[in-house]
């Protein structure tokens, strides 16, 4: 679905806490990893991720302050694994942001629509 930035958060459902991941190639320090979701309000990243156990927001920017957005609902899948994967935000040159945590939780499997997919759903510091 094609949304303006202004109504990306009419999109967020469900009770918090919420985590943010801001993608921004062209920027040095162009990741950035939040735990608090209104750092959007005053970013306009290329690419981002809103995303607790419940959903995964996936944006996209396809024009200035359009977005494309992909929701994916933990009880969208049929097949899942849960998984966690190690970040080294020492390692990662472009991180910047509060994020104090080291380790990215998600779910991986197919959904009733029989694709494939990831939804991220944590962040452990």
């Amino acid at each position: 679905m094609l949304v303006e930035k202004k109504d990306i958060k009419n999109k967020i459902t469900g009770k918090g806490p919420w985590n943010l991941i801001v993608i921004d190639y062209e920027k040095e320090n162009g990741i950035g990893i939040y735990r608090d979701i209104e750092i959007l309000e005053k970013e306009s990243p290329y690419k981002f991720y809103i995303f607790n156990e419940e959903m995964m927001i996936y944006g996209v920017e396809v024009e200035e302050e359009k977005y494309y957005l992909e929701v994916i609902k933990a009880e969208e899948f049929i097949n899942k694994t849960s998984s966690q994967m190690y970040v080294d935000s020492n390692e990662i040159s472009k991180v910047k942001g509060n994020f104090k945590g080291r380790i990215l939780k998600f779910n991986r499997g197919i959904t009733k629509s029989g694709i494939e997919k990831i939804q991220f759903t944590g962040l452990e510091v």
